[in-house]
């Protein structure tokens, strides 16, 4: 398994389906809002929140996986 696919995973069901959204079928904001049933805003902070989170598992794990 890729260590992207892991970290996705780790990520709550949510959040992972609106970036799945997001990226993969290269949706907008809106449209996800509109197919999800959520609140534009709230879609916006769940996919902040879910690429800070990827950003930060990512980072730790190419920080162990350096050559120093």
């Amino acid at each position: 398994m890729y260590v992207l696919e892991e970290v996705l995973l780790r990520l709550s069901p949510v959040q992972h389906e609106l970036l799945r959204l997001a990226f993969f079928e290269d949706l907008p904001h809106s449209a996800i809002a509109l197919r999800s049933g959520l609140p534009l805003g709230t879609v916006k902070s769940h996919i902040r929140r879910a690429l800070k989170r990827l950003y930060g598992e990512l980072s730790v794990y190419d920080n162990q996986h350096s050559a120093v």
